[in-house]
C-alpha cells in the first residue's frame, strides 16, 4: 500500500513515497482510562476519553535506492514533526525510530493529531 512521509514546511526534497508492506501499521486504539484501588476494596475508574495522539504508526518496506534511504534519513534528522499519510488517514507525527536494513526498513511514528476528516 502506498504511503507518504513529508515535511510540514516547504522543502523541495521534503517528501518520500513508499510502498509499505501489508499488515498492521497502527497500534491498537484505546481510551485513556486508569483504575485506582479504593480503601473499601473497590475501584475508581477515571475515563479521560479517546485521543488520536495515542496511536503509533509503524511503516515497513523493502529498501529502495541509496538516494531514497538518504532522503528518508535527512527528513528524520532535520524535522521533529512530519506528515504521514496511510490508508486510514493523514496524521501529524513525531518520528520515533528508524531502522534502515538491507531486507526491510522500519519507521515508527508517534501520532500527535489527525489532519484528515
Amino acid at each position: 500500500m502506498l504511503c507518504t512521509v513529508s515535511t510540514t514546511t516547504a522543502d523541495v526534497a521534503g517528501h518520500v513515497w513508499l510502498e509499505a508492506m501489508p499488515g498492521p501499521m497502527e497500534s491498537e486504539i484505546g481510551r485513556r482510562v486508569s483504575r485506582i484501588s479504593t480503601l473499601d476494596g473497590g475501584a475508581a475508574v477515571v475515563d479521560a476519553g479517546y485521543s488520536e495522539a495515542d496511536r503509533t504508526i509503524e511503516l515497513t518496506w523493502k529498501p529502495g535506492t541509496a538516494e531514497f534511504q538518504s532522503n528518508m534519513l535527512r527528513l528524520l534528522q532535520t524535522y521533529s514533526t512530519l506528515v504521514v499519510s496511510v490508508p486510514s488517514g493523514v496524521f501529524s507525527a513525531a518520528p520515533d525510530t528508524y531502522s534502515p536494513g538491507t531486507d526491510l526498513s522500519v519507521l515508527r511514528l508517534l501520532v500527535t493529531s489527525r489532519l484528515s476528516a
